[in-house]
């Protein structure tokens, strides 16, 4: 199947999206805002994994009996790999009270209530780990979504300026990240001094989310309107295309 399948967020319901959409064929990429998890076991998962995402990841998680059904029938080494990490089966008697096993009778779709249990950590890290060896499913992380791209032209391509305004959907502050864009010292910039014109100020407060714009225009147009020169820490150097830094400006002086 030639279709292809765009999951944002890769967390537990993206991993399971993975999961249910890779037998079928299709090429699935997760897209995740947060770092990859660190390397090592499930304690090392817990301790150092940063998921500035999930609000409850330390917390411990329980996936009900039909997602279990799901696994075992689909991706049975999945199953496996999370029992060998130390996640725990609940079985349907074993949720019983004490005083409700007294009077239990076994049925044998009993069977088929088995919860399973761990710290969050835990199952997000192995099926991770287990989704990223499927042949037809990438997973980019530190990629953060903004806005989805749904015109086109005629050919099916999109122009500089519906990449920039939708891709990365450059406010009139990302717009300032444009300085960064030559190796010049930002206050001799010929871009930022004609921005500083019509209006606009850069602020420290506007950097990260400038510098993160900058990022995704790249990673949208290829490299082919700007380039990543060098990055240290959270500081970037751009090259722009000086074609498109002119095109830019004109647009915006709206000539």
């Amino acid at each position: 199947m030639s279709e292809s399948v765009l999951v944002v967020g890769a967390g537990i319901a993206g991993l399971c999206t993975a999961l249910a959409i890779g037998p079928t064929g299709r090429q699935v990429t997760l897209i995740e805002r947060d770092a990859a998890p660190p390397e090592g076991d499930a304690d090392a998962a817990f301790r150092h994994w940063k998921r500035t995402g999930v609000g409850h990841l330390r917390q411990s998680h329980a996936f009900l009996a039909r997602l279990s059904l799901l696994l075992r029938a689909d991706h049975p080494k999945l199953l496996a790999e999370l029992a060998a990490f130390g996640v725990r089966e609940l079985t349907f008697e074993a949720m019983l009270s004490e005083s409700q096993r007294r009077g239990y009778q076994p049925e044998p779709a009993d069977t088929e209530l088995t919860i399973i249990t761990s710290r969050r950590t835990t199952l997000e890290l192995v099926m991770r780990r287990y989704v990223e060896t499927l042949d037809n499913v990438t997973l980019r992380t530190d990629v953060f979504a903004r806005r989805l791209i749904t015109e086109t032209a005629e050919d099916g391509s999109i122009s500089v300026s519906q990449a920039i305004e939708q891709g990365a959907e450059l406010t009139k502050d990302a717009l300032r990240v444009i300085a960064s864009a030559a190796p010049r010292p930002i206050a001799e910039n010929e871009v930022v001094k004609a921005l500083t014109d019509m209006g606009y100020k850069a602020t420290d407060a506007s950097k990260k989310a400038l510098v993160d714009g900058l990022d995704q225009v790249e990673e949208l147009t290829g490299g082919s309107v700007l380039k990543t020169v060098s990055k240290r820490g959270r500081s970037a150097v751009y090259e722009m295309n000086s074609t498109i830094a002119k095109q830019i400006l004109k647009s915006l002086h709206g000539q």
